[in-house]
């Protein structure tokens, strides 16, 4: 057993202990192959998880409309933010008027929106969560023992608390994001090539280095939650085999070596955390980068063509030239 014995927690080649890998090191991996860590995208699994969203579908439709009226108000509000600065330009005062009137009520929109998306999200992720749990562990009492003989602790308590959490995120959040984002992303793409292709292209010029970055960053980012999740499954599994072995770990007075491998492994878990936390950190400010790259180019190229253009062509090209900045941050 891992709390007296020599190996580490579960048979994890960790370091702590003699033995390399865990039940399935003897196939020349470390314990931690694709059958547990997963894929990028497995179709089957995917299927799987139909079932779970469609009893919720009323709920999940809700959702999603609502989500769209905040897109839509997210959306359209810059392009009339744009049509607000052209009617000031003109002097049309009236217009103004109207416009901003509109802008109040894609406000109020987007904040009724917001709410009924986040209040019925909230209500189908803790629905999940609690069937999935239920599920999983109804599941594991049926299991028979050389399940357990082969499986690490930790591996099962990661599948019954994080992974769990994360499947519900994606199932509710996660999903529901993806489908708005894409169909926001489309609306502005066309709304940028109505307004003005010309300075639409400029806008684009920044996607495919950016494009490129995230391909990096993505590679290294999912090693990098890969492991986090390694180190805590680990962690979970030494924390449990020592609490249940407490007494003869006691008997034969292995606390001090036992606490040194747990804060070994704690120590590990939390430096692959800060790992993981400094690749979020870092792709932020590229993205911000990118966007004041964009932002610089519409104001530049805006900026020229306003200069040469006549009073009335002007007042247009500021209008178009503050909807594209606006939108460029969106």
């Amino acid at each position: 057993m891992a709390f007296w014995g020599g190996a580490g927690a579960g048979g994890w080649s960790t370091g702590i202990g003699g033995q390399q890998g865990g039940p399935r090191g003897g196939r020349g991996s470390d314990g931690w192959d694709e059958d547990y860590l997963g894929k990028a995208y497995d179709a089957e699994v995917a299927r799987r998880l139909i079932p779970y969203i469609v009893q919720y579908r009323f709920a999940a439709i809700l959702a999603f409309v609502a989500m769209m009226m905040f897109a839509i108000a997210q959306f359209v509000t810059p392009l009339f933010i744009g049509l607000t600065v052209k009617a000031g330009a003109e002097g049309n005062e009236d217009r103004v008027f109207v416009y901003l009137g509109v802008l109040i009520g894609l406000a109020l929109m987007g904040m009724t929106g917001a709410f009924m998306q986040q209040l019925t999200t909230a209500w189908i992720g803790n629905k999940l969560l609690l069937q999935l749990r239920t599920e999983m562990y109804d599941h594991i009492q049926g299991l028979s023992l050389s399940f357990f003989d082969d499986m690490e602790v930790g591996r099962i308590i990661s599948r019954l608390t994080s992974d769990v959490t994360v499947m519900q995120e994606l199932l509710t959040t996660g999903s529901l994001t993806f489908l708005a984002d894409f169909v926001g992303l489309f609306t502005v793409v066309v709304i940028l090539l109505i307004l003005d292709w010309e300075l639409a292209l400029v806008t684009f010029a920044v996607v495919p280095p950016l494009i490129f970055v995230m391909v990096i960053w993505a590679r290294h980012a999912r090693a990098a939650f890969i492991n986090v999740r390694i180190k805590i499954s680990q962690l979970y599994g030494t924390l449990g085999e020592n609490v249940s072995g407490v007494r003869a770990i006691q008997s034969m007075t292995r606390e001090d070596e036992n606490a040194r491998r747990f804060d070994a492994l704690n120590q590990e878990n939390r430096n692959a955390n800060i790992w993981a936390g400094t690749l979020t950190a870092t792709i932020i400010p590229l993205i911000e980068l990118a966007i004041a790259i964009a932002t610089c180019s519409v104001l530049i190229v805006g900026g020229l063509i306003a200069l040469r253009s006549s009073s009335v062509d002007a007042a247009a090209a500021l209008g178009i030239v503050t909807a594209f900045a606006v939108y460029v941050t969106r």
